[in-house]
């Protein structure tokens, strides 16, 4: 559905880990120039259930591609977690933080 945008050429969905929700919807599109996140979030709410909007949105210039020429999804999945290391640790460390204040 959100491909349907016309400034986004391809798009990937997917499921980003994390310790508090299970997944967050993530989203990584194709386009030569950036989108405003609001945008692409009004249009989702617009045209899909509350449990399929992005949380997590990536612009990229292109997608890497596997020699079938399908976008190669694991290596984009690979590089949004790589590029979130940061706040999933901090994540992580937050929500061990909360189970021990809870366990004691």
């Amino acid at each position: 559905v959100i491909a349907e945008l016309p400034q986004i050429s391809d798009c990937v969905v997917f499921g980003l880990p994390s310790p508090l929700f299970g997944h967050l919807v993530t989203l990584a599109y194709v386009s030569q120039t950036e989108i405003a996140k609001r945008e692409i979030l009004n249009y989702a709410r617009q045209r899909l259930p509350k449990h399929l909007w992005p949380t997590r949105i990536f612009r990229f210039e292109s997608f890497p591609l596997l020699a079938s020429g399908k976008v190669d999804r694991q290596s984009v999945r690979h590089f949004v977690i790589a590029q979130n290391r940061d706040a999933v640790v901090s994540t992580l460390q937050f929500y061990g933080f909360i189970t021990a204040a809870f366990l004691f």
